[in-house]
């Protein structure tokens, strides 16, 4: 079953109780850790809880807070709004709001916890997510298959710094989710390995203060985003084709399937070592296929095939409206490139965008 609602219908014969819930247990452990060690040095935890994630899996008990769901009603399919079963949808949209209830909940018994052994004053807290979802928004259900607008990129992020002492304060300073293991190696007095690129956040944190011009964010194949704090520009290939385009790989796996024979002998007979993030160490070099249009839900977006978006997030920060103005594309796009090549980004990614001319121009 590819998309593992089979595994899921017998994980949850394994799961009546809410105490057997995996949300619940993975809390109890992390609770447990730091009872034994709130009194050490240098030591940290990672509560890793899964949730909010589809299947939106809670205990009856949140589910009452909102209506009586049935279970089987929590996990919509990755596709357009309009292929989504609506009554489907709405429970499941009831459900994602009872699983956000647990989450709620059972981060309060790690702040208990804080409270109870005042770690306030010399322990930092992370409180953060990897990426968000659609239910509806933009006319879409799901994430990885269409432009990753703010919904699916501009993440929750809380951080208690006991260095700096302020609580209930809001920074607008840009930040990425790289910049957070950097912060927790500052944290501890290490410094940072030669190729990471996240920035310590203390600065953030402290004053508000830039850290970050632009960023980059995206998928593998698909637009090339950057975000400056007043625009988004979603970049998308400038050919349908969407080549060239390889993958870089010693672990030659699609998301849920291997690589084929068939694509492997596609593969350059010769080992790629150019990249510096990895020391050169050399990785197969394999083409891909990811064409725009050959996904079915494409044929159902407004922006067929996409094309590039520009939105101003500042006067419109749903994204609704999408700009045409040259001369503020041209300037992001310099910035993308420059990022780009900050990155390590392989040469034939800026044929696939269209960018050489942007390229030539930040060489000299």
């Amino acid at each position: 079953n590819q998309d593992g609602r089979a595994q899921d219908a017998k994980n949850r014969t394994r799961m009546i109780r809410e105490q057997d819930h995996y949300h619940a247990r993975c809390c109890e452990q992390g609770l447990h850790f730091i009872e034994q060690n709130k009194d050490e040095d240098n030591w940290y935890l990672q509560l890793e809880y899964y949730d909010p994630h589809e299947p939106f899996f809670a205990p009856e008990r949140f589910k009452k807070l909102y209506t009586d769901v049935p279970d089987d009603l929590d996990w919509p399919k990755y596709a357009p709004l309009s292929d989504n079963d609506p009554e489907y949808l709405k429970h499941s949209i009831l459900n994602y709001a009872a699983l956000v209830s647990m989450c709620d909940e059972y981060l309060g018994k790690v702040l208990d916890m804080f409270d109870k052994h005042d770690m306030w004053k010399d322990t930092m807290l992370i409180v953060n997510t990897d990426h968000g979802y659609l239910l509806g928004e933009h006319g879409f259900v799901g994430k990885n298959y269409m432009p990753v607008f703010n919904e699916i990129a501009n993440i929750p992020l809380f951080i208690w710094d006991p260095r700096n002492q302020d609580a209930g304060t809001r920074r607008k300073s840009l930040a990425q989710t790289i910049d957070l293991p950097a912060t927790i190696l500052e944290l501890f007095g290490q410094e940072r390995p030669q190729h990471m690129m996240g920035r310590d956040l203390q600065p953030v944190l402290k004053s508000d203060e830039t850290i970050h011009d632009a960023i980059l964010y995206g998928y593998h194949g698909m637009h090339i985003n950057i975000n400056d704090g007043k625009h988004t520009y979603m970049k998308a290939a400038s050919a349908a084709e969407n080549k060239p385009l390889y993958q870089y790989t010693l672990m030659p796996m699609h998301i849920k399937k291997m690589i084929s024979k068939e694509e492997l002998l596609q593969a350059d007979r010769t080992l790629y070592d150019k990249f510096e993030f990895n020391d050169h160490v050399p990785v197969l070099r394999i083409p891909v296929d990811e064409r725009y249009d050959r996904k079915k839900y494409y044929k159902y977006s407004e922006h067929a095939k996409y094309g590039s978006l520009l939105f101003d997030i500042e006067k419109d920060p749903l994204q609704l409206h999408p700009l045409e103005d040259p001369s503020v594309t041209d300037g992001l796009l310099r910035k993308m490139v420059k990022l780009m090549k900050d990155s390590d980004a392989p040469d034939e990614q800026y044929e696939r965008m269209g960018l050489q001319n942007y390229m030539e121009t930040e060489n000299n």
